[in-house]
């Protein structure tokens, strides 16, 4: 869907997003459901900066998972990336971790319950209740560095759902 915001042209193929409607900081957020995993396929369950409510100087993106065309594997991520003028300033990530499904021969077919907890002080990934990922957003440790963009405090701000299923 387009983006409703002017300053960032971008779409999702196939999904929805709350942009407009709800944007939320913490707590715990879970999804039940059948994820395509196979090649070219690119689900992703996932959240960016909600603009309104904005008081650092960049964006961020929770990647709760994303497949990136795998018969059996998804990924997770924390980015951040600055605006300038209407462009991206710099980008930084942490990689959030993977998780492999063992038996996946009908993994296309099976719901599974993909989930993530966000405190003050950490970003946790779940697969049917296994935690596979925990990421820290306060303390010394937390901090992923790039020469413009640094700190955590992008992901203490409120989030837009995003949900793409191809």
């Amino acid at each position: 869907r387009p983006s409703t915001d002017d300053r960032y042209h971008y779409s999702i193929p196939d999904g929805v997003t709350t942009y407009g409607t709800m944007a939320y900081i913490g707590g715990y957020l879970e999804m039940r459901a059948k994820v395509p995993y196979r090649h070219g396929a690119w689900p992703s369950f996932w959240e960016q900066s909600c603009t309104i409510f904005q008081t650092t100087p960049w964006m961020s993106e929770i990647d709760i998972f994303e497949v990136f065309s795998s018969v059996n594997k998804l990924s997770s991520a924390l980015h951040k990336w600055g605006i300038d003028n209407g462009g991206v300033r710099g980008h930084c990530s942490i990689d959030g971790g993977s998780f492999s499904f063992e038996n996946y021969e009908k993994l296309n077919d099976e719901y599974h319950l993909y989930a993530m907890e966000w405190d003050k002080d950490f970003i946790r990934f779940f697969v049917d209740g296994e935690l596979y990922s925990e990421n820290p957003i306060s303390g010394d440790e937390a901090n992923f560095k790039a020469d413009v963009l640094d700190g955590m405090e992008t992901f203490h701000e409120p989030v837009r759902l995003m949900i793409n299923d191809e």
